[in-house]
């Protein structure tokens, strides 16, 4: 019986700096970008999954 192949599954993964600002720049439609709060969009943009980018504006909002 022949195996199916799985889907390599990358572990988790956070933005960098950069990529907070761009995301930041599509949730504010500012910088030249497209206002997206889609967070299934935002996912197909950054290449990520949707748990991703809620983490990342989780993480974004709160004040140190």
């Amino acid at each position: 019986m022949e195996t199916l192949p799985r889907k390599e599954r990358k572990e988790y993964s956070c933005f960098d700096n950069n990529k907070r600002v761009i995301l930041e720049g599509y949730l504010l439609g500012k910088t030249g970008f497209p206002k997206i709060t889609n967070r299934t969009q935002l996912a197909e943009i950054f290449k990520c999954d949707r748990k991703t980018i809620y983490n990342e504006i989780k993480r974004g909002t709160v004040e140190h």
